[in-house]
């Protein structure tokens, strides 16, 4: 391990040792000493891995042991925020506590209550879990956490997820592994900000506002699936009803077809009343729901459906400001559903004539840079 090569790699500054009183000496110690536990601290990973897959919430999973140099450079940068820190070769391994990392994902955001109780049920927590939130989340959001036994912190570059500490000890020894809890959405944006920025290129203006945009469509793409959740169970207790009421107008014609069979009447009259009786019931058959079958989804009009999409101008700015708009899901009451209103999107199959024309779309995103003096 060449120490101006990890400096340069991870973006530390060239003094940080003096700056740290770190000695190199000892951080080679910790490096040699982290490589050659890593085979004990696998099984524990693994272990730990598949004790979450018996949750149904969980939909998949990340297990990783730290790499050495980016150990070596954690402890380095911990010192540099707090240099009252002590990390030694002798307490390195209490000090850092995610040299067993495990990662959990699941596909809506409400799932992770179930996650959450199977593992505090499992194992014992080091400390209170800590959920990470974006400034601007919702208030009800925040008291779910605090009711549950976290810890709110508001992380600065908007990462979403919890964490927890758990002591697991498979043989002899006992280690404290992280577990992070997160959607599927938030993994993806978290891992591509990871890649681009975090810790290498952090003060990247470009870089921020773009990840910024991107926290902000995962946390949309969160609430759209916690929606459609929501409607496909609405969408199916109407179905049941529907079922139901059919079942029922269907016994009551068949009593009453039933009911005429039984008069002393002439067959004229049965045939009369008979027709009379069909037409009361078929006038009283339920109407589904939604009656999808009459309209032809391969001529949805694209450009009607994007008209009001609006393509913000990206100003950039000498520091990134990590907002999030307040994205507060409220659910309407069953009895609000309403048919979508589809005929302006849709032709239906009736109709033999071409979609209406798509009008053009002229969008653009305008990069503003302060001017140069010798542009002016």
């Amino acid at each position: 391990m060449d120490q101006k090569t990890l400096l340069k790699n991870f973006n530390l500054p060239e003094d940080a040792l003096d700056k740290t009183g770190l000695s190199w000496e000892d951080l080679n110690k910790i490096h040699l000493d982290h490589s050659s536990n890593t085979p004990n601290l696998l099984p524990t990973a693994n272990y730990i891995a598949e004790r979450l897959r018996q949750v149904n919430e969980v939909h998949s999973l990340k297990v990783r042991i730290k790499d050495p140099e980016h150990l070596v450079a954690k402890i380095i940068r911990k010192k540099l925020d707090d240099p009252s820190l002590t990390i030694t070769p002798d307490n390195y391994r209490d000090s850092i506590t995610d040299l067993i990392g495990i990662r959990a994902m699941h596909l809506f955001k409400e799932d992770w209550r179930p996650i959450h109780t199977f593992i505090k049920g499992t194992w014992k927590l080091k400390e209170k879990p800590i959920a990470n939130v974006r400034k601007g989340d919702p208030e009800e959001l925040t008291q779910q956490f605090k009711a549950e036994g976290c810890k709110i912190k508001e992380h600065p570059r908007g990462y979403r997820s919890i964490h927890y500490l758990v002591k697991s000890q498979p043989s002899v020894d006992q280690f404290v592994a992280e577990i992070q809890v997160r959607t599927i959405f938030e993994e993806g944006w978290a891992e591509i900000d990871h890649k681009f920025s975090y810790p290498h290129d952090l003060n990247n203006v470009i870089l921020a506002q773009f990840s910024v945009i991107f926290n902000r469509l995962a946390g949309s793409a969160d609430e759209m699936g916690s929606y459609i959740r929501f409607l496909k169970g609405q969408l199916g207790i109407k179905e049941r009803e529907y079922n139901e009421a059919i079942a029922k107008h269907d016994k009551l014609a068949a009593d009453l077809k039933a009911e005429v069979e039984k008069l002393e009447i002439t067959k004229q009259q049965k045939e009369e009343l008979e027709k009379r009786v069909k037409s009361l019931t078929d006038a009283a058959t339920p109407k589904p729901l939604f009656d999808f079958g009459k309209y032809d989804f391969s001529k949805i009009d694209y450009a009607t459906l994007f008209d009001n999409i609006h393509i913000p101008v990206i100003q950039f700015r000498e520091s990134p400001v990590i907002e999030s708009p307040v994205l507060i899901s409220r659910m309407p009451e069953p009895s609000s559903l309403k048919v979508p209103q589809l005929g302006n999107l849709l032709h239906t199959k009736k109709e033999s004539g071409q979609s209406a024309p798509k009008r053009k779309i002229r969008k653009k995103v305008v990069a503003r840079t302060p001017k140069k003096k010798s542009d002016e």
